[in-house]
């Protein structure tokens, strides 16, 4: 059964939030003189046309630092710098719509704005995946989400790494293959992915795409235990408990609910 998760190119529909504030965007604000000597520099640089000029001035309005609190002035200059195709302003407005923060929700948006970046910054990658897993703004397709979580993971981004093992685990998108899975897991692990420790362990324990080591489990599954994964947590006590792969120490058998 399938999982249930969790610049616009030339010629794409713009967001609507493109299309607010056209003129006033183009005057700095009557509060500017008030924002310090950079804030007011950065200010005339966003009029101008400035991509990371506008990012700037877009969080200054956000945080009400420097700016006013103005969430409607922060989404218009965020998606001018978008719109400029600056790839951080791509993916904080695609991840502004996708959870319906300070702009209505709009996966279709969200979806539009993560696909301008993937070539820039594999986190976007690895949100398109989310969306096609998911079917948020798009028919659910476990295969793009495959495809879009292996560029992610080719790229070293650790949350397209532990998701594409899991694909893999379950055969979600493709075929079934454990020595990927496990690659995944434990590329994602060594990064602290706190998910993928508890699959590189447990792939170490049953012997799933790896040979089976018990000892590496361990640690593994300590590691994520500690970081309060709850699966690793039971997992860990029944370890202890059985002295596979752990110390002999009942003790600590007990903190781990198994």
């Amino acid at each position: 059964r399938a999982p249930n998760a969790s610049a616009v190119p030339d010629g794409l529909t713009k967001p609507a939030q493109s299309q607010l504030s056209d003129e006033a965007a183009r005057q700095p604000p009557a509060d500017a003189t008030t924002a310090s000597p950079a804030l007011q520099a950065a200010l005339r640089k966003a009029a101008s046309g400035d991509a990371e000029a506008q990012l700037q001035v877009a969080l200054a309005y956000l945080n009400g630092s420097g700016l006013p609190h103005d969430t409607k002035a922060a989404v218009t200059w965020l998606t001018k710098a978008a719109e400029n195709h600056l790839p951080k302003a791509q993916i904080i407005l695609g991840e502004t719509y996708e959870a319906g923060r300070i702009v209505p929700l709009d996966y279709p948006a969200a979806l539009r704005w993560f696909k301008a970046c993937t070539d820039k910054l594999p986190g976007c990658a690895a949100r398109v995946g989310h969306l096609y897993r998911s079917g948020l703004g798009v028919a659910q397709d476990l295969a793009e989400a495959r495809h879009y979580y292996l560029e992610a993971a080719n790229r070293g981004d650790a949350n397209g790494q532990v998701n594409l093992a899991i694909l893999y685990r379950n055969g979600w998108g493709g075929a079934v293959d454990q020595e990927q899975a496990f690659r995944w897991y434990l590329a994602a692990a060594e990064q602290g992915e706190i998910t993928a420790m508890n699959g590189a362990g447990y792939s170490y324990l049953e012997g799933y795409g790896v040979e089976r080591d018990p000892a590496k489990a361990f640690y593994w599954l300590k590691r994520a235990a500690e970081a309060g994964q709850p699966n690793a947590m039971q997992t860990l006590g029944v370890m202890y408990w059985t002295e596979e792969g752990a110390p002999p120490d009942l003790f600590n058998a007990y903190p781990w609910p198994a």
